[in-house]
C-alpha cells in the first residue's frame, strides 16, 4: 500500500515538491466518487394466510398479512394486515410485526407484539416457516381468558414479486482506495512543500 501511495504521489507532486496535474487529480477524484457503486437493494414482498380453530367466542379465525423484506439494509416492514376479532379490525397502526432469520412473529400492539391480556382485543402469531412451528394465542373485550392454539400458516400462492427501489450508493472497496490515494497524494505534497519551505 505504501508502494502505491509513493507512486501516486509521484503523479501529482513534482521533485521540488510541488503539486502538479492538479487538474488530473481533481478529474481522478470526481470519477471516483461519480463512479462510486450503486448497489440495487431488492425488496422481496411476501404474502402469508394463517387459519386457527379456537375454543373461545370466535371459532374460527382467519387472517392474512403481507411484508417488504430489503436484501440491501435486512429490514422488514409490515404492508398489509388483514384479520379481525369479531367486530375488531386491526389495521397496520395497531399491529406490530418482526423477523429474523428463523421466526416471524406478528401481534397485536396493545400488549406488546408477544403478549395478550385477557379481555382485551389482542393477538399474536409466532412462526419458523418451513420448520413446521406456529403459535396463535387471542382473547378479546369481554372474554376474560385467553386461547393458545396451534394455526395453519401457509405462504400464499406464487413466487415473491421482486422489485427494484431507488438504488442505493455504496462505495465499493476500490472507489475508497482511489479516493483514499487521491487524498494520501494531496496530504504528501503538502508535507513536501512544508518541507521545502523549512
Amino acid at each position: 500500500m505504501a508502494h502505491f501511495l509513493l507512486f501516486v504521489s509521484k503523479i501529482f507532486v513534482n521533485k521540488k515538491g510541488k503539486l502538479v496535474n492538479l487538474k488530473l487529480l481533481l478529474c481522478a477524484l470526481g470519477l471516483a466518487i461519480a463512479g462510486a457503486g450503486t448497489a440495487n437493494a431488492t425488496l422481496i414482498t411476501k404474502h402469508w394466510g394463517f387459519e386457527a380453530q379456537t375454543s373461545g367466542p370466535i371459532s374460527h379465525h382467519k387472517g392474512y398479512f403481507s411484508y417488504q423484506y430489503n436484501t440491501e439494509t435486512q429490514d422488514a416492514e409490515l404492508t398489509a394486515i388483514d384479520f379481525a376479532l369479531g367486530d375488531y379490525v386491526f389495521s397496520l397502526d395497531d399491529v406490530l410485526f418482526d423477523i429474523d432469520s428463523s421466526f416471524i412473529l406478528l401481534g397485536g400492539k396493545i400488549n406488546r407484539i408477544n403478549g395478550v391480556t385477557p379481555n382485551t382485543n389482542d393477538f399474536y402469531l409466532l412462526f419458523l416457516p418451513g420448520q413446521g412451528f406456529a403459535s396463535f394465542h387471542y382473547t378479546q373485550a369481554g372474554w376474560n381468558a385467553i386461547d393458545r392454539v396451534t394455526p395453519v400458516v401457509t405462504e400464499l400462492a406464487g413466487p415473491p414479486v421482486t422489485t427494484n427501489p431507488d438504488p442505493v450508493d455504496v462505495a465499493e472497496p476500490g472507489t475508497l482506495g482511489l479516493i483514499g490515494a487521491g487524498l494520501a497524494g494531496l496530504a504528501l505534497a503538502t508535507l513536501r512543500r512544508r518541507k521545502a519551505a523549512a
